[in-house]
């Protein structure tokens, strides 16, 4: 671990294939290290620009740099290696519950500081649900302490939208959950009743047409359909 981002690539090896070391107190130190790495990242929160919505954004992140998101990696395989993966994201979870999701911390009596950079954010979250195929389910199982809500529930609007697009191994992965499923649908449902109301009024609710043709596409590409 003291190897930094230069040996993060071999401790990530010995993690994978030994199995003689302790997965709790590696849990700690990784998460520790994480934390440190991150309260370093000197990246800033990309603003929307007129003109701008958040599917046009993330197509323009700058994702962080291998200093700031090699712990998280190295923590990550050694859970899934060490079957330990929920323990060890409830643990993150403790540690990094604004990072994970994309939110300013909430002092009382303190001015809210910046959201995180959204590149670090979809970073982290990419890195745990492409670390394996239960890894969506055990993210959205997280309780955040602040609220007492389950993740999706505890993220604002804009980070759902984002959240709704993020694709694995060709996966829509979020959309096949019950919760962003449902979500979805009742925002389309929505978008389909209510459309020019929505436009004329310029409601914030209004749905950018980047993030429906995404949804629909993503909803063929979870069926394995070809859209012709």
């Amino acid at each position: 671990i003291k190897g930094g981002a230069e040996m993060s690539n071999a401790l990530e090896g010995f993690l994978l294939r030994n199995e003689l070391y302790d997965a709790s107190d590696t849990c700690l130190m990784l998460v520790g290290a994480a934390t440190v790495a991150i309260s370093q990242d000197t990246s800033f929160d990309q603003k929307l620009t007129e003109g701008q919505n958040i599917v046009t954004l993330l197509s323009s992140v700058e994702s962080p740099k291998l200093e700031t998101i090699w712990p998280v990696r190295c923590l990550l395989k050694m859970a899934v290696v060490r079957n330990c993966l929920r323990s060890t994201l409830l643990v993150l979870n403790a540690a990094i519950p604004n990072e994970l999701r994309w939110r300013a911390p909430h002092r009382i009596g303190v001015v809210s500081t910046k959201r995180p950079s959204l590149g670090l954010f979809l970073a982290l979250v990419g890195t745990i649900l492409e670390s394996s195929t239960e890894a969506t389910r055990v993210l959205l199982d997280l309780l955040d302490e602040e609220s007492g809500m389950p993740f999706w529930f505890s993220i604002e609007e804009d980070t759902r939208l984002a959240l709704s697009l993020v694709s694995v191994h060709g996966k829509y992965v979020m959309l096949q959950e019950p919760e962003v499923r449902a979500w979805a649908l009742e925002r389309l449902k929505t978008e389909i009743e209510f459309p020019s109301k929505h436009k004329y009024h310029h409601i914030h609710s209004h749905l950018p047409d980047e993030w429906l043709r995404e949804i629909v596409s993503g909803a063929f590409c979870n069926a394995e359909t070809e859209i012709v």
